[in-house]
């Protein structure tokens, strides 16, 4: 009994002693290896503050050259007749994403922080690159939220959750 915990158990407790803490570490290692295939994307947008952009969006690799990108977003500002912003952004996919594209729109207020602005754009940014990053490995990474609490509608249900079926069967012989 003692040569078996001597040269069995002894080490194999020092070796799962070992590797568990390395595998737990691993998972950032995981997604960093993982980000290397996150879509690359060009944001062309004079006005916006990309240093901002850059940090709050990490599910994406960001590219300075157009023709590198996977995901090339245009952004085109049109003042409001209130005094406000709007902003469009045009997702148009090169490379394996020439089937996704898409058109969204943020419009700010005239009172509005450049902050809030920021925030405003980075959020609907965000919406448009989900699709393609949904494509990738990175998508398991990505968790949707609804920031607002919508209760549920009352309908009124005339048949009172009854369930119809209706199904016909014939047979010929001859």
């Amino acid at each position: 009994m003692n040569k078996f915990i001597k040269e069995i158990a002894i080490p194999m407790i020092l070796t799962a002693a070992l590797v568990l803490p390395l595998s737990a570490q691993d998972i950032p290692g995981q997604v960093d290896r993982v980000k290397l295939d996150a879509p690359k994307v060009f944001f062309d947008c004079h006005q916006c503050d990309m240093d901002y952009i850059r940090t709050e969006i990490t599910f994406v690799n960001f590219v300075r050259e157009r023709k590198q990108a996977d995901v090339f977003v245009m952004v085109t500002i049109q003042s409001t007749g209130s005094g406000g912003r709007e902003y469009t952004l045009d997702f148009i996919g090169q490379n394996g994403y020439v089937d996704i594209r898409n058109t969204l729109k943020y419009i700010t207020r005239r009172g509005d922080t450049d902050d809030e602005q920021r925030r405003g754009l980075v959020r609907v940014l965000k919406v448009g690159l989900v699709p393609y990053a949904a494509k990738t490995a990175v998508g398991d990474f990505i968790n949707v939220n609804f920031e607002r609490k919508v209760s549920p509608m009352a309908v009124v249900d005339r048949w009172n959750s009854w369930v119809f079926n209706v199904g016909m069967n014939m047979n010929l012989r001859g």
